[in-house]
């Protein structure tokens, strides 16, 4: 968590239930099959024979809790069309949240 300028306190007790990146994956996945009204979403890597004609893809700049208790995500993402070989439409993304309280636990269910 960061607490300062220049200082984070690691916290040895609260980890991760799964990889992160496996995790940010999949719901990332799961939330564009929403969004998109399509079950054809599928994650890398992929089939040779399932190539997508749209790829996403995403940096993960940050993605802490900050002293204030909010949930902090900046990602630079990029759409690539595949089938036309455009250049990709490349943003950045900031995005704040409040958690629903100041410990650990609560800094994971935002609002």
């Amino acid at each position: 968590m960061w607490v300062a300028q220049n200082r984070f306190d690691l916290s040895e007790n609260d980890r991760w239930a799964e990889p992160l990146d496996e995790n940010l994956t999949h719901v990332l996945a799961q939330n564009l099959s929403v969004l998109l009204g399509s079950d054809r979403i599928i994650a890398y890597p992929w089939r040779i024979d399932q190539k997508p004609h749209y790829r996403v893809e995403i940096q993960v700049l940050r993605f802490e809790s900050n002293s204030a208790g909010e949930a902090q995500l900046t990602a630079r993402w990029t759409v690539i069309d595949e089938t036309r070989k455009e250049a990709p439409y490349l943003k950045e993304s900031r995005l704040t949240r409040p958690a629903k309280g100041k410990s650990t636990d609560a800094s994971r269910r935002i609002e």
